[in-house]
């Protein structure tokens, strides 16, 4: 069989692809730079930070915050694409019910 991807495969890639292009579209720029640096340029955190002239700590915050932001933007794609099992949705509901804000029912 032909290893190349179907015309719909390549189309859902791209279209994934631009979503989270978008998405850290969204972020504000700090944020953006540091998730850019450690995922795409495969740095450390440490690196990061030496990267951006940044403290540590900050850059760590930036990509943890990022990262929970790109979560919040994109759970609704991955969701539709593929519905999750009992077990992703308690494993969901742990991550996610403690960020809830206060009096939002959660």
């Amino acid at each position: 069989p032909d290893a190349a991807p179907s015309p719909l495969e390549a189309t859902g890639t791209t279209e994934r692809a631009e979503r989270v292009r978008g998405a850290l579209r969204a972020l504000p720029p700090e944020q953006r730079r540091a998730i850019e640096a450690a995922f795409f340029g495969a740095l450390s955190h440490a690196e990061v930070a030496r990267t951006l002239g940044e403290p540590l700590g900050t850059v760590k915050t930036r990509i943890r915050t990022g990262m929970m932001a790109l979560r919040d933007l994109l759970y609704p794609f991955i969701a539709a694409e593929s519905p999750p099992s009992g077990e992703e949705l308690a494993t969901f509901a742990r991550v996610v019910l403690p960020f809830l804000p206060a009096g939002s029912g959660g």
